[in-house]
């Protein structure tokens, strides 16, 4: 297998990961985003650079270790109550107190790997993974790495699997990296958030116009393409009537007739304290009363719904 130039920052590889896809798959976290939802269960792929983690329960503490403090050259590692913490605005995330922790409860949020490293980790699962199964590209967004998910996907054919791809839709839809991605993919499952604009700007910092435009975009332009749009259901942001309503009616428009709803949950906030995050907290879920309501929306529009 020849090597190419190409780079990207992984967050991590899950290897027998259940669902995203057909068959039992292996996901692929890719670093960066463009989008901040103040919701994201993956802080650590926000941004496409290194971030220092600290999980506080693996420290064994200054009085047993105390290295990583003695190798940060910014002083940003001290000591709270015999437990290891970070100052954040001293940290660079230069990583030196990462080799010097023998706990690993200091580490990077991700590692530079060519397509070819990844595939050599995916090829792992060979044997779980060829049957019914495949890979599939997570994140962040895999599509704020054109060229680098063209190339890993183009590589998952060439080796017979299934791929797949998650994406909040806000990309260059027009981009020849972009296309030729979409062209790798046989599995697509899109993110629609909420119906309004200025809503959805409020939530993710970004306004809905050009994720909409490609969601239509996509269902003509790739009909090769298995599109699967889904919603994650965020309380107070958009759990309410109207907006289902709308979302079904959009989806219903590109002749889709089936739209996955997921559930919030919180279990995402020791990643926040681990990276040094504010989480904004919110109900673990819905009352189930209210999801059989939602899920009613859907299906009076004309579509079938999945509740994952």
């Amino acid at each position: 297998m020849s090597h190419s130039p190409l780079r990207c920052l992984v967050s991590g590889i899950q290897h027998f990961s259940p669902c995203v896809g057909h068959g039992l798959r292996t996901t692929i976290f890719l670093a960066g985003c463009p989008l901040r939802c103040f919701w994201c269960c993956n802080p650590e792929c926000r941004i496409n650079r290194p971030v220092l983690v600290c999980n506080m329960e693996k420290c064994i503490g200054r009085h047993a270790c105390g290295h990583c403090m003695d190798a940060c050259p910014n002083s940003a590692i001290y000591s709270s109550k015999n437990v290891i913490r970070v100052a954040r605005d001293r940290c660079r995330n230069c990583g030196a107190c990462v080799s010097r922790c023998p706990s690993g409860a200091l580490f990077m949020s991700g590692r530079s790997m060519s397509p070819e490293e990844i595939m050599e980790d995916v090829m792992k699962d060979k044997d779980y993974i060829m049957n019914g199964g495949g890979v599939t590209l997570s994140g962040g967004e895999p599509m704020m790495h054109p060229q680098e998910s063209a190339e890993i996907l183009r590589l998952a054919h060439s080796l017979g699997l299934h791929t797949a791809m998650e994406t909040c839709g806000f990309f260059d839809l027009d981009a020849p990296a972009a296309i030729a991605a979409l062209q790798e993919t046989d599995l697509l499952f899109f993110d629609i958030k909420h119906s309004d604009p200025l809503i959805h700007r409020r939530g993710t910092g970004v306004d809905n116009s050009r994720i909409l435009c490609n969601f239509e975009r996509i269902s003509v332009e790739f009909p090769h393409l298995e599109l699967h749009s889904r919603t994650l259901i965020v309380p107070g942001f958009n759990d309410d009537d109207a907006t289902m309503r709308n979302i079904a009616r959009i989806v219903k428009r590109t002749g889709s007739f089936l739209h996955i709803l997921e559930v919030y949950s919180g279990i995402c906030q020791d990643k926040y304290a681990q990276l040094g995050m504010p989480f904004s907290q919110f109900p673990a879920s819905l009352a189930q009363g209210r999801m059989e309501a939602i899920m009613d929306i859907f299906q009076e529009e004309g579509l079938s719904v999945e509740l994952h």
